[in-house]
């Protein structure tokens, strides 16, 4: 998955909290292999997923006509920055549906679904496009250390790069691409902070499973007794995400896929294997995942950081998964921020 990707999924979201806003209705966006997202729309009668076009700008009739003549009887969403009131029109009269950073909506499905907004105008909170640039799996190391301590901002530099296991030139350029994109601020003692961390949560995550999470050696497990496993919740040395740290985190899910990161070749999962009678399945409820950072410097405990616990419900297409990761970001990541 390439940067752009990544701000696909950046504006998705955003539209997303304004759909959310104006309608009261819940929404999920994940990434996708056959389209810029899929969004997961949730109406009392029915929940609807789409293959959603995310396009910045629309501002032409003809764009519109294009974007139906490709998907003629597709599921498919557009989501864009703006849409002015004969776009919109002219969009439901093509049968284009659609939602845009300002709340304007048009949802029209075989289920008895209808929506249509129109009129509201563009805010001026919508965030800028971020400038092309390339994340790299070094990269996203780096902001997933300082997502998950973010004391590490104001660290020496050798200290970063130990902790997110990258060389120590990467550090400088990384917080400089952090503070152009506004990312990245200083207090009047000079001290960073990070800013945006919704947002800065919801591109980190596209981009680690579009380019990190599939470098990295993991392998599922059928294990006897699944139960058991919560005995191990906080053993030494693992760090559980995914459903089952959500659902520690939220009380909203029973988790069926249970994700923890550890070093492969440590003692302790040895023993937990021997414990569990664990045996390779591809689809076993147990995964275990290459940890990525260095522990004895990045010490982030038995439940991973919410930022990565919203990435690993992402990469399940379910709904009540992504339901669960828009919790994550409302009620944890949200919470985090205004409580700085």
């Amino acid at each position: 998955m390439n940067d752009s990707i990544s701000s696909d999924l950046l504006l998705a979201e955003y539209c997303l909290q304004q759909f959310r806003s104006m309608t009261g209705l819940e929404g999920a966006i994940s990434s996708s292999p056959t389209a810029d997202a899929s969004i997961t729309l949730q109406f009392p009668q029915a929940s609807i997923t789409y293959d959603a076009e995310v396009k910045p700008r629309i501002d032409r009739i003809a764009m519109l006509e294009r974007l139906k003549a490709s998907h003629p009887t597709g599921n498919m969403l557009l989501v864009t920055r703006y849409l002015s009131p004969e776009l919109t029109s002219h969009s439901r009269r093509l049968g284009l549906q659609f939602i845009d950073g300002a709340g304007n909506a048009y949802v029209n499905n075989q289920d008895g679904v209808f929506l249509f907004i129109s009129g509201q105008k563009a805010s001026m909170e919508l965030p800028a496009q971020p400038e092309q640039s390339s994340i790299t799996p070094a990269g996203l190391r780096i902001i997933f250390a300082f997502l998950a301590k973010p004391a590490l901002l104001n660290a020496p530099y050798r200290e970063i790069a130990l902790a997110a296991k990258v060389s120590l030139g990467l550090i400088g350029p990384m917080l400089s691409q952090l503070a152009a994109r506004g990312f990245l601020g200083v207090d009047g003692a000079g001290k960073r902070g990070l800013l945006h961390r919704r947002q800065l949560t919801v591109e980190w995550a596209a981009g680690y499973l579009g380019q990190l999470r599939p470098r990295l050696r993991k392998q599922r497990f059928a294990v006897a007794n699944p139960e058991a496993l919560s005995e191990l919740a906080a053993g030494p040395g693992l760090t559980w995400s995914g459903e089952s740290a959500a659902a520690r985190m939220t009380d909203y899910l029973r988790p069926e896929i249970f994700t923890l990161y550890a070093d492969m070749r440590a003692p302790m999962v040895a023993a937990m294997a021997a414990k569990l009678r664990m045996r390779p399945d591809p689809a076993g409820k147990l995964e275990i995942i290459e940890r990525f950072w260095n522990p004895d410097t990045l010490e982030i405990g038995h439940l991973a950081p919410p930022e990565l616990v919203y990435a690993d419900l992402l990469a399940v297409p379910d709904t009540r998964n992504q339901q669960t990761a828009n919790l994550i970001l409302d009620e944890v990541i949200d919470h985090a921020e205004s409580a700085r």
